[in-house]
């Protein structure tokens, strides 16, 4: 059985080489954006800090990310720099309600976002969406 990598080369569906990086808008990383023909895609990002940093609830969050990592300082579901957090889009906004997942996909390498971004691809064209959490 070939891997999600392997099927995505043959289909030629999009891997994690064709993601741009760019500065993050709201933090110290970067995040790429890439939508996909069915109406879904992905937002591929690692940060070290919220960009407001005067913010109560986001100092509480940030601290609590720093905690958990052990101190490695990244805001995003990371902590290396060989790590990336995945975000399912559709419509240009966050999903929080695919078959792939129910909410971010964090610590991922670059092999898993390729695989990721496979399972968004074939995901059914125009699907529906739940935009908020539900949790």
């Amino acid at each position: 059985m070939a891997s999600e990598m392997e099927s995505a080369v043959k289909k030629k569906l999009k891997t994690f080489k064709d993601l741009e990086f760019k500065p993050h808008t709201m933090a110290n990383g970067l995040r790429a954006v890439m939508e996909f023909g069915n109406g879904y895609g992905v937002s591929v990002v690692r940060f070290t800090h919220a960009f407001d940093i005067n913010n109560e609830v986001v100092v509480r969050f940030v601290k609590a990310v720093f905690d958990h990592n052990g101190g490695a300082g990244y805001g995003s579901y990371t902590s290396s720099e060989s790590e990336w957090e995945v975000a399912v889009m559709h419509g240009g906004k966050l999903c929080y309600a695919t078959p792939i997942t129910d909410d971010v996909i964090g610590h991922a390498e670059e092999l898993e976002v390729t695989e990721i971004m496979a399972k968004v691809q074939r995901l059914k064209k125009n699907g529906t969406c739940t935009h908020g959490r539900n949790k």
